[in-house]
């Protein structure tokens, strides 16, 4: 097999890029000697384009490997190699990047990178010993603005004909694009088909970044990655039907969606095939099946957190959006009007509450838009993103072809571009026509829990819901769930109390990943179906009183310790105050141990979706054996 030419694609700066690089960083490195050898092979193969850093210490021989190539005749000259290098975190600061892309070209012995990018949106003590072994103090406060004016005056010194970045989320690229001059031509991420980033990739696009796959095969041979990528069924099949491997697959899915890949192989035979790409396409078939690959972020980078810098949560590190763990639920009965309802919620934002949970058969949907929207025209909130909006599909609209048409309808009600959060709220599905609670169990009709998740899928994918989940979701229905997801959901709204503690289904959901919310958090006692289990419950009152503090407190305060958020609903100004005083003391080791104790009983039991002719035809069926 002679030399394959590898497309190119063109970077905003004008400058065109190889779509396959070779990646260099390995682990037990071989000497300079050996690794130039390895590259000047992958010349040979056809690559273009090499990938380095100066934390994976490869830069000396791709430099040499360069010098090599030109001496055999592989290459007329430095102009033929696209060199990308990247700047250590030890450097990520205004004054340090420029000495560090200094370093680097000595390193490779070229007067320019093709292409600099700043490594992580992180940045290291300067005086680190060994740079990859430091504790979480050696973390240190990252500053956007200030490093990438840096990256910036290396671009207009002509030391990097392009700039870019690496492992960066929407909200640190809004943030730098704000301030840049210069906006980033490359954002180089983890991507491949179990990892597929679609919103971001959007995101990218709209602004001209191009974005550059690593870790496009799942980074199968190394102790962080997996093979949720080479041992994938679905691209397994593609394969052996394209008499192709699963690594061609996989390196063509990701030139389809419009990236460039890094890919590693210091084997000649499999740099030969990992190159062999260009000369076959997936159909639309094989792209929608890849669609449906299940989606998992491999390498999570929770080294980089820390109290000292500038993430201390993995969801501050990657931008994804909280979930404030108190929300304001709406279900009431009978039901104020918009207005009434709305000023209600107003006064909520005012005391402090920023979720807030509807659904589309509680009719306060309506209600809620016209608050954030009253909070925005009074500045209680400065913008949209500064509530976390909950809703729900209703049983009636349970069903693949009916999900997105209901949560349009949702937003149109709260007059809003997404939802934070859309659930589905019952493993349940009913005859279309059913209106509010007027049904038996024969209108309940078998529910596809696979197509319907499929749906909201598409929800997720199409922005419209920023995170999916599910309500009242037992074991056995999840463990369904999860063998068809591509997207596991993200949230388990459940009945959870003192009185109700769902400690299986708990564990269940924290060992997949899935946070558990609590409706029904002070055991309903105001309403027809609840009852004081929890406010009367005697353990709770005399922790209450030992601590001067109120039962619906110590309960809320025992759902926040168990890991889980809590939808309470109250609509009295005083009392919502006092369900939110809960964040700055804790429950003793004795007292949580008491409350494992209190007597155990699920208050509401839903007994209308079962019916003899239905599909649930006991409480066992509906909740999974824990009824």
């Amino acid at each position: 097999m002679g030399e394959k030419k590898v497309p190119d694609v063109l970077l905003n700066t004008g400058h065109k890029m190889p779509v396959l690089g070779m990646g260099t960083s390995v682990e037990n490195r071989p000497s300079n000697e050996t690794l130039a050898s390895i590259f000047v092979d992958a010349i040979e193969a056809g690559y273009r384009h090499f990938d380095s850093a100066a934390v994976y210490g490869t830069e000396e021989a791709i430099g040499l490997a360069v010098k090599k190539a030109i001496d055999k005749g592989l290459i007329k000259g430095r102009d033929d190699i696209f060199i990308t290098s990247k700047p250590w975190n030890t450097h990520a600061h205004h004054d340090l990047i420029l000495p560090a892309l200094k370093a680097s070209l000595k390193k490779l012995g070229t007067e320019y990178v093709d292409l600099y990018l700043i490594h992580w949106p992180v940045r290291l003590r300067h005086d680190l010993e060994n740079p990859v072994v430091f504790s979480k103090e050696d973390i240190l406060p990252f500053d956007i603005e200030g490093t990438w004016k840096a990256m910036e005056e290396c671009y207009k010194l002509g030391l990097a004909k392009s700039i870019g970045i690496c492992n960066y989320g929407i909200k640190k690229l809004t943030k730098l694009l704000e301030i840049a001059t210069i906006p980033p031509a490359v954002h180089q991420v983890e991507m491949n088909p179990s990892w597929q980033q679609w919103k971001l990739r959007e995101f990218c696009k709209e602004k001209g970044i191009h974005v550059s796959a690593w870790s496009a095969l799942g980074a199968y041979n190394i102790f962080w990655g997996s093979g949720a990528v080479m041992e994938n069924p679905i691209l397994k099949d593609i394969a052996a039907a394209k008499g192709k491997n699963v690594a061609q697959v996989a390196l063509r899915w990701t030139y389809q969606q419009g990236s460039s890949a890094m890919v590693k192989s210091f084997n000649k035979e499999r740099m030969k095939q990992n190159i062999d790409i260009f000369d076959f396409e997936l159909s639309e078939e094989d792209l929608e099946k890849i669609k449906h690959v299940p989606q998992r972020r491999q390498y999570t980078g929770d080294m980089w957190l820390s109290e000292h810098g500038s993430y201390n949560t993995l969801e501050e590190l990657w931008d994804g959006k909280k979930m404030p763990i108190m929300g304001l639920g709406t279900a009431t009965s009978p039901l104020p009007s918009n207005e009434e309802l709305a000023s209600i919620l107003v006064e909520a934002i005012g005391v402090g509450y920023r979720h807030f949970d509807t659904a589309a058969i509680y009719g306060t949907e309506e209600a809620v838009g016209k608050a954030v929207s009253k909070a925005l025209e009074v500045g209680l909130i400065r913008e949209r993103h500064d509530v976390f909006i909950t809703s729900k599909l209703w049983n009636t609209h349970a069903h693949h072809d009916l999900v997105l048409p209901a949560l349009k309808t949702t937003l149109r009600k709260l007059r809003l571009e997404y939802v934070d959060m859309y659930l589905i709220h019952w493993p349940v599905r009913l005859r279309q026509d059913v209106e509010g609670f007027n049904f038996t169990g024969e209108d309940v009709i078998p529910f596809d829990i696979k197509g319907t998740w499929e749906a909201m899928e598409e929800c997720y994918r199409l922005g419209l819901a920023k995170s999916i989940g599910v309500s009242n979701f037992g074991i056995k229905k999840l463990t369904q769930l999860l063998e068809n997801a591509t997207i596991p959901p993200a949230v388990n709204q459940v009945e959870m109390n003192p009185s109700w503690q769902q400690g299986k289904l708990r564990e269940f959901c924290k060992q997949n990943g899935i946070h558990v919310s609590a409706w029904s958090p002070l055991g309903a006692y105001k309403v027809f179906w609840g009852s004081t289990a929890v406010m009367e419950n005697p353990i709770l009152l005399e922790i209450a009183e030992a601590r001067n503090k109120s039962v619906a407190q110590i309960a809320l305060r025992w759902i926040c310790e168990e890991g889980a958020s809590a939808i309470v609903k109250s609509f009295n100004k005083e009392r919502m105050r006092e369900n939110l005083d809960i964040f700055e003391w804790e429950l003793s080791q004795e007292e949580s141990d008491k409350i494992s104790k209190i007597p155990q009983s699920r208050l509401y039991k839903a007994e209308f979706f079962v019916s003899q002719n239905g599909v649930y035809k006991s409480l066992e069926e509906l909740w999974d054996g824990d009824p």
